[in-house]
């Protein structure tokens, strides 16, 4: 593993406290010069003689982008005439830079003193997001939140106000995205070296997750957390303690919200149980209506003028990921989308049946599992490209173990 990719991986690793630095002390979010940075490394590997191996997944993807690149030439997004607009065109879209870091992930050999410093990054970047989850929860909640970002929350009720802790900077989504699969690749990790994960990493999580107060983030926690009967079996010795444990702990964090002014009644009145449901059924009717205008081929944007019409104030956009796609890009550009995702699906799958490694699986389960309620199409995501990182550490160690 040479030293330009050793210290680019273990900077994608790190992402959010690094995009934290960048954000506030130079006033810029470097996310996209990252991810072209990856663009950069291939391109010079490819030019300097080496051979670049294409994963299975490759095929759908670079397809998918280039019906994506036909759309936005159509719909004038930018003007493919101009060098510059061309340039920044390539250095802000993050579909080339999705392909970029997959296929340096895929052409790289990842050792053992590297995915050992990544698991201590990991653990930092759980025990910084715990302390800056704590303090905007019971504090201040404008603490290291990105510039915009405060403004739309002095505009908010409480009970509204979703916490995203240090993941902010990476994606609005950053904790189901990114945090989410980090503690899936932490915890199909330990299992699959058959060591324990100290329960205070876990209830750190619960609480940066708990802050999110996002439904579809506390499902995935508890998907994640299914590869400890998947693995282990389900012991009642064990599973008795860990009732009794959950038990003392939601109490004591019930009655400590409540102590310092916030009333856990009203929040999961307010916004567990409130109807913002009722977007998911607005989205559903939306599609049905506006789908057969453009089946095969989709309109090429989010929204048009007529949806949003149709919207009439009700919800944002169509709030579920796959009929949003089908949407914007048809039937043509949601199969190559699927496609895509279910080669990934089996890919992390087939490593998981043969190595007892589950934690890129489930973490982008949950990826799939999220999309029933956001609209979010590409991976390109730090924790989620964790996943493939440590899917082929696990599977190279597999392939020489058994040559």
């Amino acid at each position: 593993m040479d030293i330009i990719r050793r210290y680019y991986f273990l900077g994608l690793a790190s992402l959010p406290l690094w995009l934290i630095t960048t954000h506030r002390v130079l006033d810029n979010n470097f996310n996209d010069f990252f991810g072209f940075f990856a663009v950069v490394i291939i391109i010079i590997s490819y030019a300097g003689g080496t051979k670049i191996k294409l994963p299975k997944y490759i095929l759908p993807l670079v397809l998918l982008i280039l019906y994506y690149v036909i759309w936005d030439a159509i719909n004038g997004i930018y003007n493919f005439l101009s060098i510059r607009q061309v340039l920044i065109y390539l250095v802000r879209f993050k579909w080339l830079h999705l392909i970029a870091t997959l296929l340096l992930i895929e052409n790289t050999q990842f050792d053992k003193n590297f995915i050992q410093t990544v698991i201590i990054i990991f653990k930092i970047t759980i025990i910084t997001a715990f302390i800056v989850s704590a303090i905007q929860f019971f504090i201040d909640p404008f603490f290291l939140t990105p510039k915009g970002v405060d403004e739309i929350l002095l505009m908010q009720d409480i009970h509204d106000i979703r916490y995203g802790s240090i993941f902010r900077y990476e994606s609005s989504n950053g904790v189901g995205m990114s945090f989410i699969p980090i503690m899936s690749i932490l915890i199909g990790f330990h299992l699959y070296k058959n060591n324990n994960l100290n329960i205070l990493w876990i209830l750190m999580a619960a609480f940066i997750v708990f802050a999110t107060k996002s439904r579809y983030v506390y499902l995935n926690f508890f998907v994640i957390l299914i590869q400890y009967p998947l693995i282990r079996g389900i012991q009642l010795n064990k599973l008795m303690r860990i009732l009794i444990l959950l038990i003392f702990t939601t109490l004591a964090f019930y009655y400590t919200l409540n102590y310092v002014g916030f009333r856990i009644d009203e929040f999961f009145r307010d916004r567990l149980l409130s109807e913002s449901a009722y977007t998911r059924l607005v989205a559903i009717e939306l599609f049905a209506k506006f789908f057969p205008e453009s089946p095969y081929f989709g309109t090429g944007v989010h929204l048009t003028d007529s949806v949003i019409r149709a919207l009439a104030g009700r919800s944002s956009q169509i709030h579920i990921g796959y009929l949003a796609h089908l949407y914007s890009f048809g039937i043509v550009g949601s199969i190559m989308l699927f496609v895509f995702w279910y080669m990934i699906l089996r890919y992390f799958r087939s490593v998981a049946i043969s190595t007892k490694y589950y934690g890129s699986l489930f973490a982008f389960i949950t990826f799939l599992i999220a999309n029933l309620t956001l609209v979010q199409y590409n991976i390109y995501h730090y924790g989620l490209l964790l996943a493939f990182v440590f899917n082929k550490t696990i599977q190279d160690e597999d392939i020489i173990y058994h040559s």
